[in-house]
């Protein structure tokens, strides 16, 4: 009986540690289940607050360079995210310099990082049984927005902003016969949507192009020979006829740009300086030999009429300001300028025939309507150009010898690059780039408005380019910008997209970092 009895305790006693065992079990199991349905909830509710965070982040600083309410259109994109501070989520906005310090109210230029971190928290299926709290994640964005120095419409060499009419006729770039253009590093881009010759080169034309480089243009293009890395190819391509196998170095179809560009040019060409304060007042200039100005002074003299230099040399800064219209500036004979600027409303700056002009430093700034005029038999050098005219032009005779390097990178007005910018000029001439002699341009030609033409017979190609102790040996370093741009016949241009000696402008730049 005893022993019987023992049995039956025993077993009732395994039952009960069965129950208690498969019980725990089922505590682990809903355990397990909880932690990976309530653990896959987070980790999305955490995905999404990410992705709305760096939405919210770009957002902000897209904002912020726009002098727009940043931080409303973070917390704007956040709750279109999902993530709202209505339904218990905390979203902070913030934005830095790279000092530490707090943002000025609106965008002053500075490096800035705005930050955007978001804690979300999200009622659990399983978890709640065990606590009465919500699982919270918090996850963080931050943009950074910042000026960088980038070459005007890419790294094309050559520009047409014509929206309309056939390549070098109304608009965009023709190429006429036995013309041949080389260029380094850069390409061609015509803004003209005229269907086939938006580019258009007569038969015996050729460009030569880099690797990697391209004719570009919104239109169609019509150019039977296009050397890209030496293979010869042909860019005879009509939009009606696209899509289609483009050759390398052809692309047609591309988006035109808004003209005219004025609101573009705006923001990255600094503005027209303002003439300082006058030192001295006179009624007009007329000196033949002898110098003007000092070692190491900075004369300022207002003229209410013209000048006349003849033989004269320029010693230290000397700025002129013409306050007269229609007054003009002359330049004879023998010259050597150590630094001049020139501020004029009409007339113009004329380098006399014959004349031997060494300029390290001249500009020549004018609100209205004056030109540039080079005459034949001339030899003008300017180590730092910059002719900053409003509606005036620059033409010079085919048998003057004019180089001119653009200001350097370190120009204190922002024009580093750019020598000539011919604001508003839209007539006859244009601008004429000849070729007869030892003539260069290295820097931006900005003429928005103006047809640029490489006369024929001329050979625009340099064994260096020296300035600002940059030597470039492939040619010379321009980037020509204009309404439409010409090649005649038996031209030899060779240029190298270099920007060290090109204009760069400041463009606001927003980057994720993390």
């Amino acid at each position: 009986m005893f022993r019987r009895g023992t049995k039956i305790g025993v077993l009732r006693k395994s039952r009960g540690q069965t129950l208690v065992l498969m019980a725990l079990g089922m505590l682990v199991f809903m355990g397990f289940v909880a932690l990976s349905v309530d653990g896959g909830m987070i980790l999305s509710t955490r995905r999404r607050a990410q992705a709305a965070a760096d939405s919210a982040a770009l957002a902000a600083a897209y904002a912020r360079i726009r002098n727009e309410n940043w931080q409303q259109r973070a917390w704007d994109v956040a709750r279109d995210n999902g993530f709202d501070a209505a339904q218990g989520d905390v979203i902070q906005v913030t934005c830095e310099t790279s000092t530490g310090a707090p943002c000025p109210p609106t965008w002053n230029y500075d490096e800035e990082y705005i930050r955007v971190a978001i804690t979300a928290g999200r009622q659990t299926a399983f978890a709640q049984l065990f606590t009465s709290e919500e699982l919270k994640t918090t996850v963080e964005a931050v943009a950074r927005v910042r000026l960088n120095k980038r070459p005007l419409f890419g790294t094309d060499a050559f520009v047409a902003l014509a929206p309309h009419g056939q390549g070098g006729l109304s608009g965009g770039i023709k190429l006429n016969s036995n013309s041949m253009v080389i260029i380094h590093n850069g390409g061609m881009f015509s803004n003209s949507d005229d269907s086939d010759k938006s580019i258009w080169g007569l038969a015996t034309s050729r460009v030569y192009l880099d690797s990697g480089q391209a004719m570009k243009a919104v239109g169609g293009m019509s150019l039977s020979h296009v050397i890209v890395n030496g293979t010869d190819m042909s860019c005879d391509l009509d939009t009606s006829s696209l899509p289609g196998t483009l050759p390398e170095g052809c692309v047609p179809n591309m988006s035109q740009m808004p003209f005219p560009p004025t609101t573009y040019l705006n923001q990255r060409v600094p503005a027209m300086p303002s003439a300082p304060a006058c030192t001295e007042h006179v009624s007009r200039i007329n000196m033949n030999g002898g110098t003007l100005g000092s070692p190491g002074g900075h004369d300022v003299i207002c003229v209410d009429g013209d000048v006349d230099l003849d033989g004269v040399d320029i010693k230290g800064h000397v700025t002129l300001v013409i306050t007269k219209q229609d007054a003009d500036v002359y330049l004879d004979s023998d010259m050597d300028i150590d630094y001049l600027d020139i501020f004029m409303h009409d007339g113009q700056v004329k380098f006399k025939a014959g004349c031997d002009i060494h300029a390290d430093h001249m500009h020549v700034y004018s609100d209205g309507d004056a030109d540039i005029n080079i005459l034949g038999n001339t030899k003008v050098k300017i180590e730092d150009t910059l002719f900053y005219l409003m509606d005036g032009h620059v033409d010079w005779n085919g048998n003057a010898e004019a180089k001119f390097c653009g200001p350097p990178k370190t120009d204190p007005h922002g024009f580093g690059g750019l020598t000539m910018y011919m604001v508003h000029y839209s007539g006859s001439p244009d601008l004429h780039i000849h070729g007869n002699t030892d003539n260069w341009i290295a820097g931006t030609v900005l003429a928005p408005y103006a047809t640029v033409v490489y006369n024929g017979n001329s050979n625009n190609v340099y064994s260096a380019v020296s300035c600002h102790g940059i030597s470039d040996p492939a040619g010379y370093p321009s980037q020509v910008i204009s309404y439409s741009i010409k090649f005649n016949g038996n031209t030899y241009t060779k240029v190298d997209f270099n920007p060290d000696l090109i204009f760069t402008a400041d463009a606001p730049v927003v980057e994720m970092l993390k």
